[in-house]
């Protein structure tokens, strides 16, 4: 990567996989990235789900509000931007910048407890957030009923490309199995895996699309589910 500051900004939204990213100021997305590269993400869900104008979407752990304005100025459609983490109102200052105030909408709620109507949304999204709140076995059953008939879900997450034999050296100072497992050692794994879940007219597709190229200095690599 170029030593550049103004170029080593850039990379952070050039990806020939994902050219609608390219196109919003790195800076800004510099500023607000709380992971890797949601604009990234985001992009690459929309390659496997249709967002319409007249879509109501839900963007769960939508963080600075990134994602969230990204669908709406892409596709038109409306967002309800919901975090715990980042408070509303410092997300309705991006939301005004990006002169989207009839399309995305800020809230602050808790996951296991949100304050909409059943069968309101088209769509539920979460990119890279639903690991911190969706490892229930149940919470999968709750979060669908705020999802119409025949809508969709769709979960985005960074990932490997293939199956892990063993801790790269590159990361092992930062893999604990005894934290992510919480009980005991185990085998790395490939966490890209998909899965669909299907129940009452609604469906729930579960996995990642974006590998590891998602994060800033990463080879430009798309895998399907």
């Amino acid at each position: 990567m170029s030593t550049n500051p103004q170029a080593a900004l850039r990379h952070l939204v050039e990806n020939p996989a994902f050219p609608r990213s390219a196109a919003y100021d790195p800076r800004w997305v510099a500023e607000n990235m709380m992971g890797p590269n949601v604009l990234w993400l985001a992009e690459s869900l929309s390659q496997v789900l249709e967002f319409r104008p007249e879509h109501r979407i839900l963007d769960l752990g939508c963080g600075r509000a990134l994602s969230s304005i990204f669908l709406a100025t892409e596709f038109g459609a409306q967002v309800w931007a919901v975090d715990l983490w980042i408070k509303p109102w410092d997300n309705w200052k991006r939301v005004v910048d990006a002169g989207l105030e009839d399309r995305v909408f800020p809230i602050y709620a808790e996951a296991h407890q949100l304050p909409f109507a059943i069968e309101f949304f088209d769509l539920v999204v979460s990119l890279d957030a639903y690991h911190y709140f969706g490892t229930d076995a149940e919470y999968i059953g709750y979060i669908t009923r705020f999802v119409k008939p025949g809508g969709r879900m769709g979960i985005v997450v960074p990932a490997t490309t293939a199956e892990l034999e063993e801790v790269p050296p590159h990361l092992a100072l930062h893999w604990s199995w005894e934290f992510a497992d919480g009980t005991r050692r185990s085998t790395p794994t490939n966490t890209t895996n998909s899965a669909c879940a299907r129940g009452a007219g609604r469906t729930a597709s579960i996995g990642s699309r974006c590998s590891p190229a998602a994060w800033p200095g990463s080879p430009p690599t798309v895998d399907g589910c």
